[in-house]
């Protein structure tokens, strides 16, 4: 069946607008409770926040040291950036 209410035509609505089923996307979900932030929630942040500093240290040694590594086990590019690779 055609529901004309919702089509737009029809139902005391001009036509082209669309139903409304309620008053807004998040209709209800405001309070005055507050969501209180653990000390969990920043010991999981600070560890986060300390691996993206080892990675990014870890990248940039790795881009000087490759090369250097490379000459001295006398690895091809392929060899290098698997055995590169396999470090991290």
């Amino acid at each position: 069946a055609h529901d004309s209410a919702r089509s737009g035509s029809g139902g005391g609505q001009e036509p082209g607008h669309l139903y409304k089923s309620h008053e807004g996307e998040h209709h209800g979900d405001f309070s005055d409770h507050t969501t209180k932030i653990t000390s969990a929630t920043y010991l999981y942040a600070m560890c986060a926040a300390i691996n993206s500093c080892n990675l990014g240290y870890d990248i940039g040694v790795n881009t000087n040291a490759g090369p250097l590594i490379q000459d001295d086990l006398n690895l091809s590019k392929l060899q290098r950036e698997l055995f590169i690779g396999s470090l991290n």
